[in-house]
């Protein structure tokens, strides 16, 4: 008898990664519509006490994909109450509008702070190596970030905003750097093994702490409100940083070498992982030239194609690509998987056309918005149509 059949089935990892997977995506598919709507000025300005865009998507998009793929394998049912915390934290933006009162939003760093002490919790064990251990440091600036943020709100010191919403930014690039470089190293192992080849996995790890102590010096930097020059120099150094990593897994070479595509999802995956890496490199060298160097729009504005390009294509790649794998066995991404990922590109693409004053901002406005809404419903699609249908371990 099938133990997994019934509607009394065991609520289980599977399920609880999917739940976040799918409630994520729809929200970034919610606010970067709403956002996109504003920007071309079809809605009035959302008049929420916090910038409700940027903080949901680094301090509630960004969350639900760690959790679900560091929380929902280990724990699916602390997990369970870690999305009942991560709605009421959503709940609480408008719940601050009809209340009048900014009180509510303190669900959103008991959030964060729970997400950090819960997911680092394996990071912090003393056999745990320190290259592992950096995740459970980098998992508290969330919730810093979250309270500097929301601290403007309630102590009346509208500056705090935007400096909370940078420092989540850092934060999140660390995570990026950090979970989207090991999974991209270990798939680009995978395929010089396959060519009788050997990545030099110390050399590896030596470019990833370079990365993450510059993109920590940034957080640090950008905390003292350090001048532009530094951060931005700091930014490119960082941005440099991926594109050594990316020379040295050979993964370039390898994803354009003869046949590569003849094996049916095969080499999908390491495709739109090297994209989701170098979109990361893109937002760090925008950030450091038009943002801190010339200040023709602000760091966080300039940062939008790493969180359009690099955020989406990292996290819908990864989440799917785990989701391929529990399903079939296989960390082979179909090509069917692989098309809503390839979305964030062209959306990543129109938002840093839409600039500033220009007659045709909002048009591309009306296409990055598009486009990322489309990708975000398309991929919470793949997860949510088999939460509760589904056997096997989460575990990658």
């Amino acid at each position: 008898m099938n133990q997994n059949a019934g509607p009394m089935r065991r609520f289980s990892a599977d399920d609880a990664a999917r739940l976040f997977f799918s409630a994520g995506f729809l929200l970034a598919a919610l606010i970067g519509g709403l956002r996109a709507l504003e920007g071309m000025g079809e809605i009035a300005a959302l008049a929420y006490p916090v910038r409700w865009h940027g903080h949901e998507m680094l301090l509630g998009f960004a969350p639900a994909l760690i959790a679900g793929y560091l929380v929902a394998a280990r724990a699916p049912h602390l997990a369970l109450l870690l999305f009942a915390g991560w709605l009421a934290a959503r709940l609480a933006l408008p719940a601050s509008l009809i209340l009048d009162t900014g009180w509510p939003m303190l669900l959103s760093p008991l959030f964060t702070l729970a997400l950090a002490l819960i997911a680092g919790a394996p990071f912090r064990r003393k056999e745990m190596r320190a290259s592992n251990r950096i995740f459970a440091l980098v998992l508290l600036i969330f919730p810093l970030a979250d309270i500097i943020h929301l601290g403007g709100v309630w102590i009346g010191r509208p500056a705090m905003e935007p400096a909370g919403l940078l420092l989540a930014a850092d934060g999140l690039l660390a995570m990026l750097f950090l979970m989207g470089g090991r999974i991209l190293a270990a798939t680009a192992n995978g395929l010089a093994q396959r060519r009788g080849m050997r990545i030099d996995m110390r050399r590896a790890t030596l470019h990833e702490r370079l990365g993450v102590g510059l993109l920590i010096g940034l957080f640090v930097l950008d905390g003292l409100d350090a001048p532009d020059a530094a951060r931005g120099l700091v930014a490119a150094m960082a941005a440099g940083m991926v594109f050594v990593r990316l020379y040295h897994f050979r993964i370039l070479g390898q994803l354009i070498r003869p046949g590569v595509w003849k094996n049916p999802g095969g080499d999908h995956a390491a495709a739109l992982l090297t994209l989701g890496y170098v979109w990361i490199a893109i937002g760090l060298f925008s950030r450091a030239i038009i943002g801190d160097l010339y200040w023709l729009t602000s760091p966080l504005v300039a940062l939008h194609p790493a969180w359009i390009g690099g955020l989406g294509t990292l996290s819908a790649t990864i989440s799917l690509r785990s989701r391929h794998r529990r399903m079939a066995g296989s960390s082979h991404l179909p090509l069917s998987m692989a098309w809503p990922v390839l979305l964030f590109t062209p959306a990543a693409l129109a938002r840093m056309l839409a600039i500033p004053d220009l007659p045709a901002r909002a048009g591309w406005l009306l296409v990055a918005g598009s486009v990322w809404v489309f990708a975000c419903l398309w991929v919470a699609i793949l997860h949510a149509g088999r939460i509760g249908s589904s056997t096997g371990s989460p575990r990658d």
